[in-house]
């Protein structure tokens, strides 16, 4: 049992808007791991937005012994030796991160590995000015491809720090983000349980908050929004909480606490209603 909650663990935390490698474990030659899962999401409507909907998700997570893995929406490939006999222990390789489009309804889809039923019980955010569909009369967002990598450390076996490094590709391009999470696995006495915390930022230069949070002349003249031209800098912090109980040898429930809040240029864009959201989810995931 042990091994399927620790790896449950450590994919918990690849969903979401941070692009993140789950951990790669020695597995037998010409092995896989495949986890489905069912979950419900009540998220915002998009990054910033005050009004939050119920979703269903799908769940999908792959990882094969040669270092070739499927998180959510994102792939890669481990490059790192996961074999190395001590600590800390490094694991790098490229990573593919998928963004979904946004409509004037905002996100269209959602993906996740292990994750979220994103329910906001605690409202902590402070909307700004009169709420509304700021989103009508802006340009929608369409899908785009990210490339880039990842680079993680693993100062212990409990202790994990990340990063990943991203550019847009197609209606993507000239985008590039940066994110960084510090994850701890806390120690707990029943192997049926796994308790997990993690706090992390998100960077992302001009191009890239321009278009998320960004308002042109002719997107102005079409809606109540004023003209903004965010710069780069840094836009996201956030700490997630996570418990995952096993439920039998092959399932188990995964559900998360996390709290969101955008910064500097993003933070400040006309289309943002409220700058931090509080989400809590759950899923159920089987493991093949």
């Amino acid at each position: 049992m042990k091994p399927l909650l620790s790896a449950l663990t450590l994919l918990s935390l690849c969903g979401g808007a941070a692009a993140q490698a789950p951990v790669f474990e020695p597995m037998p030659e010409g092995s896989q791991d495949v986890f489905l899962g069912l979950g419900a999401g009540y998220r915002p409507r998009y990054e910033g937005a005050h009004e939050q909907r119920l979703r269903a998700e799908a769940l999908v997570q792959a990882s094969w012994s040669n270092g070739l893995f499927i998180s959510g929406l994102q792939a890669g490939w481990h490059l790192g030796d996961s074999l190395a006999p001590a600590w800390p222990r490094a694991e790098w390789g490229p990573l593919l991160n998928l963004q979904p489009p946004r409509g004037s309804e905002g996100r269209s889809w959602f993906a996740d590995s292990l994750g979220p039923l994103n329910t906001t019980a605690i409202d902590p955010g402070i909307a700004v000015g009169p709420r509304g569909n700021r989103l009508l009369g802006m340009d929608d967002v369409d899908a785009c491809v990210e490339l880039g990598g990842f680079f993680n450390l693993r100062a212990a076996a409990s202790w994990r720090f990340t990063q990943s490094l991203l550019g847009g590709t197609g209606a993507c391009s000239g985008g590039l983000r940066w994110g960084a999470d510090l994850q701890w696995l806390l120690p707990l006495r029943s192997p049926q349980h796994s308790l997990t915390a993690s706090a992390g930022l998100s960077w992302a230069n001009a191009r890239f908050t321009q278009r998320y949070f960004g308002v042109t002349e002719p997107e102005s003249a079409r809606s109540r929004n004023p003209v903004y031209r965010p710069g780069g800098g840094l836009q996201e912090l956030r700490a997630q909480l996570r418990w995952n109980w096993l439920l039998q040898p092959d399932w188990v429930l995964s559900t998360a606490l996390e709290y969101k809040r955008l910064q500097g240029p993003a933070a400040r864009s006309p289309l943002v209603e409220r700058a931090g959201a509080t989400s809590l989810s759950t899923a159920l995931v089987y493991r093949f």
